[in-house]
């Protein structure tokens, strides 16, 4: 197998924004919305061009040169893209509580996930192929968290509030939908 670093590199680079506005209403609460984005260009993926257009749909690596193994060039070829609506409804701390639900809705889509390892294309010579959600592309995704200080003895003194006072119940609880997957097999 031989590794060959592209020798006419192009520094990778990102641009992000973001948009956003809080709104307060009653209760010690606010609510929240907000877009992000953002995209990258020219990241690093390997591609293999010891192979031909459509290689492993029967579940063989087949390559051009099948008495070589890979030859792996380190490239600055792949893109990326993430867009995501975020809301959020915070409860501000009053009356020994306070709490917070977000939910995101967002969409990670590249071409070409893993910078070391890249998978093997449909086509090394057509990367644009490749475009499809991200490895780490998370659609869905609600978290809940919230602080209760517990009111009992909160008052008392000296050791009776050193040991029996002050207590809280915290918690946070998050779903989230899966990673996209391929499913492959080397079945007959």
């Amino acid at each position: 197998s031989l590794r060959v670093p592209d020798p006419f590199v192009r520094d990778a680079y990102t641009h992000n924004w973001f948009g956003g506005v809080q709104i307060q209403i009653p209760w010690s609460m606010a609510v929240e919305a907000n877009y992000i984005g953002n995209i990258g260009r020219n990241l690093g993926r390997i591609v293999d061009y010891n192979t031909f257009d459509g290689d492993l749909f029967d579940g063989r690596l087949d390559r051009l040169n099948p008495t070589f193994g890979g030859i792996n060039f380190r490239a600055m070829l792949a893109r990326s893209r993430y867009d995501a609506l975020q809301v959020q409804l915070n409860k501000r701390y009053s009356m020994g509580f306070t709490s917070q639900l977000s939910y995101t809705y967002g969409r990670a889509m590249d071409s070409g996930s893993d910078v070391q390892v890249g998978g093997n294309p449909v086509s090394a010579r057509d990367l644009d192929l490749e475009w499809a959600p991200a490895d780490f592309d998370v659609r869905h995704r609600f978290v809940a968290n919230w602080l209760y200080e517990i009111p009992f003895l909160k008052n008392a003194g000296g050791v009776k509030r050193s040991l029996l006072g002050g207590w809280q119940v915290n918690g946070v609880v998050q779903w989230q939908t899966g990673y996209p997957f391929s499913v492959t097999t080397n079945a007959p």
